[in-house]
């Protein structure tokens, strides 16, 4: 009997440290979303310079996931690497008088 109760006492205790785990992984807020929006439509706006950024940024993106330390210095020092890389590109796709047309 001293067994079974000190099994309900442990699955109430687990229960309720992994309650605040399920709130958690709800998924985006409306915030979120809004910004994921506000981003979507913004770089279709200036897609040549989304395109430019995308694919010269990518080994930044890398770095990001893979550095294993807290302050990413490994992954800012390639972002900063990269942006001065892709610059004059940008220069070159913003000033282009572009539009939706010279992004395809």
């Amino acid at each position: 009997m001293v067994g079974k109760k000190k099994d309900a006492k442990e699955e109430k205790t687990q229960e309720a440290a992994q309650a605040p785990v399920r709130a958690r992984r709800r998924g985006m807020g409306w915030r979120a979303r809004l910004m994921l929006a506000v981003l979507m439509m913004v770089g279709a706006a200036f897609l040549p310079v989304t395109v430019v950024l995308l694919v010269g940024m990518l080994p930044a993106f890398v770095a990001f996931m893979v550095d294993p330390t807290r302050s990413k210095t490994l992954a800012l020092t390639i972002m900063l690497m990269n942006f001065i890389t892709c610059f004059p590109y940008l220069m070159d796709a913003a000033g282009g008088g572009g539009g939706v047309a010279v992004g395809f």
